[in-house]
């Protein structure tokens, strides 16, 4: 019968671990989302909130647009983002 153990210990299968730990590469280990703390692992805090950072120019005047526009990109860096310039009239038609 195999004996359980404590965590850092070695082991070969799950059931070997305490709770919240999984056997990885012959060891008892904390599962992911948990930290061991004493000889226990235990739920980590939620990650905090963050907010979108705002839109920094890449180059200067130019606004990266949120949307993965690439095209609106290019033309804003090349003809001033108009639909008229060169390269929006020819993607356009």
């Amino acid at each position: 019968m195999l004996q359980a153990g404590g965590l850092g210990s070695l082991c070969f299968v799950q059931r070997q671990c305490p709770q919240n730990s999984g056997c990885y590469r012959g060891r008892c280990m904390c599962r992911c989302g948990f930290e061991q703390k004493g000889d226990k692992c235990v739920a980590l805090p939620p990650p905090p909130t963050t907010t979108p950072q705002p839109n920094i120019a890449i180059i200067p005047g130019v606004a990266v647009p949120r949307s993965n526009d690439l095209f609106k990109l290019f033309g804003q860096i090349f003809g001033g983002g108009g639909a008229n310039n060169a390269i929006g009239s020819f993607i356009n038609g």
